[in-house]
């Protein structure tokens, strides 16, 4: 069997996504039979190591796969995906013949966006934070994200293409 990781960019998103894919296959969306190994792995453009640090992690592992999950935070998603982590996998020489072992999920402009319609929110693409003011009838901040997690309405989010695209990496990353 291979091991199954899903990297998200912070601590906060590690129990977001938790809460999410059970949440998932609650409702019969995603399968039962596996659970990723969910971890915080920085991405970034200047994130030299982060060859480095999926290489030591798939040591020794001869059958894989990856799913990343990162915001946009306003780049066009292709360039994102590759400024951010594909690149920095390709220069490493242990993963560079590898990639079609990894997908990457883009969420335009941040995961806050699935948070705030998953909530019944209305303006989320542009500025998911303001709504979700609103919503919340107070500040949001940014380690509410996993907490409201569970009150998410995944049925509401199908109609997002990056939720979309997630789900498929998710039904990717869990098959045989």
């Amino acid at each position: 069997m291979a091991a199954r990781f899903l990297f998200v960019e912070d601590q906060h998103g590690v129990e977001f996504h938790q809460r999410l894919i059970e949440k998932l296959q609650n409702s019969g969306i995603v399968p039962h039979s596996l659970a990723p190994k969910i971890e915080r792995i920085p991405t970034g453009l200047c994130n030299s190591s982060l060859g480095r640090k999926i290489a030591a992690r798939l040591f020794g592992l001869e059958r894989w796969r990856i799913l990343f999950v990162i915001d946009s935070e306003g780049e066009e998603k292709r360039a994102a995906a590759d400024a951010r982590v594909l690149r920095h996998l390709r220069s490493h020489e242990s993963l560079r013949d590898r990639l079609d072992n990894v997908r990457v999920v883009v969420v335009h402009p941040r995961h806050e966006k699935w948070l705030c319609m998953g909530l019944g929110g209305r303006s989320c693409n542009s500025d998911p934070e303001s709504e979700l003011d609103r919503i919340l009838g107070r500040v949001y901040k940014k380690d509410e994200l996993a907490k409201q997690a569970g009150r998410l309405n995944v049925e509401g989010l199908m109609s997002d293409g990056d939720f979309r695209e997630y789900i498929e990496g998710l039904r990717w990353l869990l098959s045989s």
